[in-house]
C-alpha cells in the first residue's frame, strides 16, 4: 500500500496546484492520500517570517490543526486556497478514480490466491450504451 501526504501552501504555489497535485496522484497510482494546508506553528522560524511579513492571520490556536487557514498565502486567495485543498480531496476519493487505482490484476491479487475476473467487473462499471430500435 502506497500512502502519499502532500501539504499546500508554500510560497510560490498557484491555484494549479491543487488539479496538478490531483492528476499526479492519480497517475502514480496512489492507493490512499492525505492533504493538509501548512500551518505555520507558533515559535518556528515559518511562523516568525509570516508574523514579520503580516501574513498572520488568526491567533486561534484550536486553527493550527493543518485543516484551517491561519495565514494570507501569498499566490492564493483564502478562497481558492481552502477550496483547492477540499477540491483535491474530493477529487482524489471519487468513485472513478478509486477505480482507475484499484489493482485489478496484481500483486493484492497474487498475494491472496484470489481469483478476479477484471474483464466482468470493469464491464459492469462501464457507461451503459443506449441504442434505439428502429
Amino acid at each position: 500500500m502506497v500512502l502519499g501526504l502532500f501539504m499546500f501552501g508554500f510560497e510560490g504555489d498557484e491555484p494549479s496546484v491543487f488539479e496538478e497535485t490531483l492528476k499526479f496522484n492519480i497517475d502514480a497510482k496512489f492507493d490512499m492520500c492525505g492533504y493538509s494546508l501548512l500551518t505555520p506553528y507558533p515559535g518556528t522560524i515559518n511562523w516568525f517570517e509570516m508574523m514579520r511579513r503580516k501574513q498572520i492571520v488568526s491567533f486561534d490556536w484550536d486553527k493550527y490543526d493543518q485543516s484551517h487557514i491561519v495565514f494570507k498565502p501569498a499566490g492564493l486567495s483564502a478562497e481558492q486556497f481552502y477550496n483547492g485543498y477540499l477540491d483535491t480531496y474530493d477529487g482524489f476519493y471519487t468513485l472513478p478514480s478509486m477505480m482507475q487505482r484499484f489493482p485489478w490484476d496484481g500483486p493484492a491479487t497474487l498475494q491472496t490466491g484470489l481469483s478476479t475476473t477484471p474483464s466482468s467487473a470493469k464491464a459492469a462499471l462501464s457507461p451503459v450504451t443506449l441504442t434505439s430500435s428502429s
